[in-house]
C-alpha cells in the first residue's frame, strides 16, 4: 500500500502544478511534468518493494489449464482467507527470511560429526554442508559414513517444507533444478534444530538415504507437480502449478471456471440454479470414493501405477474427481513388492515412500492385521472401515464426514461441530443411549465414538495419530495382530485378560477363540497390557505406547503411579523417536516436569537422565511404587526386566 500512496501523491502532485502554472510557462510545464512523471514511475518501482523470491521450481499454469489460487479470491473470499491459513498453503514455500521458521544468522550446528552453518546475505539465506551431490553418490554406492570426505559447499537455501511441526530446507543440486535436503529439521514447538534422521522414526544404524524434492516430496508438497526428469541428459525441469497445496490440488484446474464465471449473468445464473458447475470440481458433491480420493491422493501409502511416467509427469494424469486406481497402487501387505527404482539410482529410494523403500518394510507399514500403522495416510486405514466398505450413500463414511479445509481450525482441520456427529447419522440407536452403549460417562473419553472406535495406534511427528480404520476394539484381535486396542492404551493397568471379560460382559463378544497357544496365553498374563507393549513391543509399538502414557484421559483412568518408572526405562531407548516421545509424556506427570532429557544428547547422558528418573521416582513414592499393586507377588523391576528381555528387537522405520 506505501507504493501506491506514494505514487497518488506524486500524481496529485503533477495535476496541480499543471492547473496553476500559467499559460506563459507551457514548455517549463512540460518538461517539469515529464521529469515529475519519471520520478513517479521510479517511486513506483522503489516503493513496492524488492522482487517476489523465485521459485526453483518452474510455476507452469498454461498446459493444465490452471490459474492459481489468487484466481479464485475476488469471488470465494472466505473460501481463500480459510485456505489461506491453512498449513496445506505452506507446506512448501520459496525459503525467505519471513517463511523459513528457523533461526538463520551465525548458527552453528554439528551433524553426524561434521559442521553445517547458516547464515544471511540481506534476504538470501546460505548453508555451508558437506558437498549434497556428493553426499548422495556416497550413498548410492553403500558407503556407511557418506558425509566423512564430502568437502564443506556454500549453497544458497531456496525451499523450506513444513510450517506445522517440523520444518526442512531444500538447497540447488547439480541435475537441472535438482533440489537436496539439508540433514537438519527445525522442530516448531520446541524451537530446536536437530538433525533429520533423529527427527523420525528409524533405527539408529539405518542407512541415509539421498532424500530429493523433486522425487520424494513434489507430488504431495506441490500442486500438480511434475519431476520431468529428462532420463537422456540425467537432468530435472521440475515444475508445479503452484507450491503448496493450493486450491487445484482439490478443485482441478480452473482456467475453464475462471472464463465462464467472468460473465456476470453466469454467475448469477449459477447461484439461481444453486446446481454443480460442471467447470470445477466441488468435492462436496463427490460420492465418498471420489471425494476420499481427493485427499487421498496425498493422504495414503502408494506407488505409481506407472513409474516411467510418474519421472516424467507424476500424477498430472489425476484429477479430483477421478479414481486414484488410474494412476496409483494403494499399499496393502500383500501389495509391497518394490518398484523399479533403476530409472533413478540416485534416489535410493521409491517414489512415494517418503524417503524410504518399500522393500523389507511391511511390519513397519502395517499392523499384524493389515492395518496402516503410518500417520498421515488415512485412506489405507479407512478404505478398512465397515462404515466405508459396507456403507452406500449418504451413509458411507469419507473424509469429508468429519474433515473440511474451509469450516475449520487449521489444526486437524476437523469440522466443527463434533467429530461423534457423523457417527450418529447412522448409529442412531446407539446416539439416544450413549451410557448404555459405552458404558463410560456422558462426556468422558470413553463416552466418545472416535475414542473407543479409532484409537491412536498410527505414528507419525513424534506422537500417536488416531486410527483410521474405524472398528471395535477387540482383545482377541490384540492378541493375534499386535495393534493396540482402545481399551488398554486408556486403563494402562489393565490386564489383556481383563479387557476380553469386560467386552464380553458389555457386548457378548466372544472371550476365546481359535488362538494358538502364544495368542492364548497373552489373555492369561497378568502384567498390564500398556506395559507390555511399552517395553517388549518394538520400536513403533514403544513410542504408540509411549504416547498414550503421556495423556491426561489414560492417566485419570489408571490406578497406581507406576507409569513414570516405565517411561524411564524409554529415555534410553535406541531410538531417538522413541525418547523424545517418552520424555514428552514423562513432562506431563508433575512431579517429573525438570528431568533434563534431551532425545538427541550422547549416551552417557540419556543414561545420566534415567537415573535421574528412577531416583526421582523413588523419593516422590517411596514403598508403595515397588508394585503395580498391593497384592502383586512379584517387582516391579521384576516385571519390567522381564519385560525388556522378550523386546521384540527387529529394526522399524515409520517412513512419514
Amino acid at each position: 500500500m506505501a507504493g501506491l500512496e506514494v505514487a497518488a501523491f506524486v500524481a496529485l502532485a503533477v495535476a496541480a502544478a499543471w492547473l496553476v502554472w500559467p499559460a506563459a510557462d507551457a514548455k517549463l510545464r512540460t518538461v517539469t511534468g515529464l521529469a515529475l512523471a519519471a520520478a513517479l514511475v521510479a517511486l513506483l518501482v522503489r516503493s513496492t518493494g524488492k522482487r517476489a523470491p523465485v521459485s526453483p521450481i518452474a510455476v507452469v499454469r498454461e498446459p493444465a489449464h490452471a490459474v492459481g489460487s489468487g484466481a479464485c479470491r475476488a469471488c470465494h473470499p472466505s473460501e481463500f482467507a480459510s485456505w489461506h491459513r491453512s498449513f496445506h498453503r505452506t507446506m512448501t514455500q520459496v525459503a525467505t527470511p519471513a517463511t523459513v521458521l528457523g533461526p538463520w544468522q551465525g548458527v552453528k550446528l554439528e551433524v553426524e560429526g561434521r559442521n553445517i552453518e547458516l547464515w544471511r546475505k540481506g534476504d538470501e539465506l546460505w548453508a555451508r554442508l558437506p558437498d549434497p551431490d556428493l553426499v548422495a553418490a556416497a550413498i548410492v554406492a553403500q558407503s556407511p559414513t557418506p558425509n566423512a570426505a564430502a568437502p564443506l559447499v556454500e549453497r544458497r537455501v531456496l525451499l523450506a517444507t513444513g510450517s506445522h511441526h517440523h520444518q526442512v530446507y531444500w538447497v540447488g543440486g547439480e541435475r537441472g533444478n535438482e533440489l537436496r535436503l539439508l540433514p537438519i529439521a527445525y522442530l516448531i514447538a520446541e524451537g530446536r534444530y536437530v538433525a533429520r534422521r533423529d527427527a523420525f522414526l528409524q533405527p539408529p544404524d539405518a542407512p541415509a538415504h539421498a532424500v530429493r524434492w523433486n522425487s520424494n516430496c513434489i507430488m504431495c508438497h506441490a500442486t500438480r507437480g511434475e519431476p520431468a526428469l529428462d532420463e537422456t541428459r540425467d537432468v530435472f525441469a521440475s515444475n508445479a502449478v503452484e507450491l503448496g497445496i493450493a486450491c487445484e490440488a482439490c478443485h482441478g484446474p480452473g482456467g475453464a471456471h475462471v472464463e465462464k464465471q467472468r460473465n456476470p449473468l453466469a454467475r448469477l445464473v449459477t447461484h439461481l440454479r444453486a446446481a454443480a458447475d460442471s467447470s470445477i470440481v466441488n468435492p462436496a458433491r463427490l460420492s465418498a470414493e471420489r471425494a476420499s480420493a481427493v485427499c487421498g491422493q496425498c493422504h495414503a501409502y502408494f506407488v505409481p501405477r506407472d513409474e516411467d511416467r510418474f519421472w516424467k509427469t507424476g500424477f498430472s494424469d489425476y484429477s479430483p474427481g477421478d479414481a486414484l486406481a488410474r494412476t496409483r497402487v494403494l499399499l496393502t501387505p500383500a501389495a509391497t513388492t518394490p518398484p523399479d527404482a533403476a530409472a533413478d539410482p540416485a534416489a535410493a529410494t521409491a517414489p512415494g515412500m517418503g524417503g524410504a523403500s518399500v522393500e523389507a518394510t511391511t511390519d513397519s507399514l502395517f499392523w499384524g492385521d493389515g492395518t496402516i500403522r503410518v500417520g498421515g495416510r488415512e485412506l489405507n486405514g479407512l478404505e478398512r472401515s465397515a462404515c466405508y466398505e459396507r456403507g452406500h450413500g449418504k451413509q458411507r463414511i469419507s473424509c469429508l464426514s468429519c474433515h473440511s479445509l474451509h469450516a475449520s481450525e487449521p489444526n486437524d482441520q476437523l469440522r466443527r461441530e463434533s467429530v461423534d456427529t457423523s457417527c450418529r447419522r447412522c448409529h442412531a440407536a446407539e446416539a439416544r443411549r450413549p451410557a448404555e452403549h459405552t458404558h463410560h460417562a456422558a462426556g468422558s473419553a470413553g463416552s466418545s465414538c472416535v475414542g473407543c472406535h479409532m484409537p491412536f495406534t498410527s505414528y507419525a511427528l513424534f506422537t500417536a495419530i488416531r486410527s483410521h480404520r474405524i472398528d471395535s476394539p477387540s482383545a482377541l484381535a490384540t492378541a493375534t495382530s499386535g495393534r493396540p486396542n482402545a481399551c488398554n492404551l486408556c486403563h494402562l493397568d489393565r490386564t489383556l485378560g481383563w479387557t476380553a471379560r469386560t467386552l464380553a460382559v458389555w457386548y457378548g463378544t466372544q472371550t476365546q477363540a481359535s488362538l494358538g497357544s502364544v495368542e492364548a496365553a497373552q489373555l492369561e498374563e497378568d502384567t498390564p497390557r500398556a506395559l507390555v507393549e511399552l517395553l517388549a513391543g518394538d520400536a513403533a509399538t514403544r513410542v504408540v505406547l509411549a504416547a498414550a502414557f503421556g495423556r491426561a484421559e489414560a492417566r485419570a483412568a489408571t490406578n497406581g503411579v507406576w507409569q513414570a518408572r516405565a517411561l524411564a526405562e524409554l529415555l534410553d531407548d535406541p531410538y531417538a523417536a522413541v525418547r523424545k516421545v517418552a520424555c514428552d509424556a514423562l513432562h506431563g506427570t508433575p512431579e517429573f516436569g525438570d528431568i533434563p532429557c534431551d532425545f538427541t544428547a550422547p549416551p552417557a547422558e540419556r543414561r545420566a537422565a534415567r537415573a535421574a528418573a528412577l531416583t526421582r521416582f523413588a523419593q516422590a513414592f517411596g514403598e508403595r511404587a515397588q508394585r503395580l499393586s498391593n497384592d502383586d507377588p512379584l517387582s516391579l523391576d521384576a516385571r519390567m526386566d522381564a519385560l525388556l528381555r522378550r523386546r521384540r528387537e527387529r529394526a522399524t522405520t515409520i517412513s512419514e
